[in-house]
């Protein structure tokens, strides 16, 4: 599942995270969080005809995340893996074989691979690198495995 919180961007989205989400054919698990009905009008008004999971308003129209993500994590199954990404997402470069790959077609192999890795070693989540600098910080990923997503949050 692909969740994202938005507030206020739902022409920036679906340039943006929706068009990612949308090139990589993932928008049938898309699930996107707004705060009031006002706003779910509006993001199903700018994706009519454009396919994605459901827009939901996030409990008790709360426009801080932070407040929500509990409830939102809530709403799905347990152990369900759930891809948090940001609303405005333009490029996505991916670290492979010590190369930089803009716009990959495989996102959802990274994904997959990111979900292996964390049951292989016993970890809670994963993060791609949120970096905004222009190349991968590959000294810190330096000994670690060698997956990069840059100018997003991608959490499971």
């Amino acid at each position: 599942m692909y969740s994202v919180c938005s507030y206020k961007r739902c022409d920036v989205f679906k340039t943006h995270t929706y068009k990612v989400l949308y090139d990589n054919k993932l928008t049938d698990n898309l699930y996107i969080w707004v705060v009031n009905q006002e706003e779910k009008d509006n993001y199903e008004k700018a994706l009519e005809g454009l396919p994605y999971k459901a827009i939901n308003i996030r409990c008790n129209g709360e426009p801080e995340l932070w407040k929500a993500y509990g409830a939102i994590s809530a709403f799905f199954p347990e152990n369900q893996r759930i891809v948090w990404l940001e609303d405005k997402i333009q490029l996505i470069e991916v670290l492979s074989n010590n190369t930089i790959v803009q716009n990959p077609t495989n996102l959802q192999e990274y994904v997959d691979d990111g979900f292996e890795t964390i049951k292989r070693l016993s970890l809670g989540c994963f993060t791609f690198n949120g970096s905004s600098t222009k190349r991968p910080n590959l000294l810190f990923l330096k000994g670690l495995p060698k997956k990069q997503i840059k100018f997003t949050l991608v959490a499971g």
